[in-house]
Formats: structure tokens, sequence, C-alpha cells
């Protein structure tokens, strides 16, 4: 006679109860939703303030609906993710915050945060910040991937060039522009390398390729071999 989410929610209760936080439901979900999947067990630790060990044993817990591997944690279930979702609004504010600090402290020196700060800041509603970072690091060099630094560029520029939109500051977001000009084209021919070797591109860079590939329309005649 119970919920799905009613099931869920017991399970959570428990794992937390076991690390002696039965009342972080809605903070941990805040976690899962605002970092980008998957996320390191280290940069959940630091935005939700528990210990990686702690982490460990509620993924274990919550074990299949939260999928841990390789010290990154996901979904494996559309209807787990639902109810994260939901349960994760009423901390959602203030853990957008915390991971806004977290991975704007560590996007010089880890890869993870500088993939992800900016949409964090956006998140944040803290544009000011992340115009000031990529006036200064358009490209993060800490990405040792050039398709992922590549892609994190792109993100970093576009985000920068909306942010300037939106306050009126036409010349800024030309000079962003210009800045992007090189890095569209690079897309362009990452989107031919990927589509043209789907066996490399599935096994060394799946998370680009479906972004690039699997999620355009535009790109539905390659959607088989991937």
């Amino acid at each position: 006679g119970r919920s799905l989410d009613q099931v869920f929610r017991e399970q959570f209760e428990r794992a937390l109860g076991k690390s002696g936080n039965p009342t972080n439901v809605a903070k941990f979900c805040a976690g899962l939703i605002t970092l980008a999947r998957p996320v390191p067990l280290l940069d959940l630790s630091g935005v939700l303030e528990i210990p990686v060990f702690g982490l460990i044993d509620i993924c274990t817990d919550m074990a299949p609906a939260i999928r841990l591997d390789d010290g990154k944690v996901g979904f494996a279930d559309e209807d787990f993710e639902h109810f994260v979702r939901k349960e994760s609004e009423s901390a959602l504010d203030l853990v957008t915050r915390r991971a806004a600090d977290w991975l704007l402290g560590r996007c010089g020196s880890e890869g993870y945060a500088a993939q992800h700060v900016a949409g964090a800041l956006t998140a944040a509603d803290r544009g000011a910040e992340l115009l000031d970072l990529v006036e200064r690091e358009p490209s993060p060099v800490v990405i040792s991937d050039p398709v992922k630094r590549r892609e994190a560029e792109l993100t970093r520029l576009r985000l920068a060039i909306s942010v300037c939109r939106k306050a009126g500051d036409v010349a800024r977001a030309m000079r962003f522009v210009l800045i992007g000009g090189e890095g569209l084209k690079t897309e362009r021919a990452l989107r031919v390398l990927l589509s043209e070797n789907p066996d490399l591109a599935v096994r060394f860079a799946s998370d680009t390729a479906g972004r690039l590939i699997l999620t355009d329309p535009e790109q539905i005649g390659f959607h088989g071999a991937f």
C-alpha cells in the first residue's frame, strides 16, 4: 500500500540515520541534483559537509537506486531521480550556493570543478564572478583532455555572453563572442571527429558524444551507430 516515493524516503532515512544525519534527506538530494553527475565523492562531501566514508555507506545502502562507480555517484533509475528532484526543493538554494563556492575554490586545480563551475555560478545567480572567471581563464588549462577542455571553454563563453546580454553589456558580450569564434570552429570539428569514429567516441568520450551527437536531432543519422 505504499507509494514508490515512500519506499525511497524510508530507505534514505535509514541510510542517513546510520551516518548520524537522519533529517538531511533534502540536503543530500539537493547535492545530487545540483552537482553534475556522475559526482565525485570528494566534491559531494565538500558541498554537503558529510565525510566521504559516510557517503559511501549511504550510497551502498541506497543501491541499486544510487550507482557508485569508481568513486563517482549517479542515478540508476528515472523514478528515483524524479523522487530526488522533488525531495531536494527545500534545500536547493542553500546547496546551490555551497556548490558554487566549492567549485569556484577548486576550479584552478581540479578537472571536475573546472568543467562545471560556470554552470554552478550561473545557477547561483553569480554572473559577475562568472565574467571575471572567463576573462581570466576562458579555457581551463587544468583539464588535460582536449575534448573536455574545449567543451568547458564553450560552456563558459556561452554563459558569459548570456550574462552580458541580460546586463545590457554589449561591448563585453562582443569580446566573448570574438574569443569564442575559434572555439565554435573547433566544436564543429569535434562533431565530425566523433561522428566518424563512434567506436572510439563511445569508449573514450562517451559523455561528450552523448551531448554533441545523441542530443542533437540534426545528427540523427549517426544515432544508430552510437
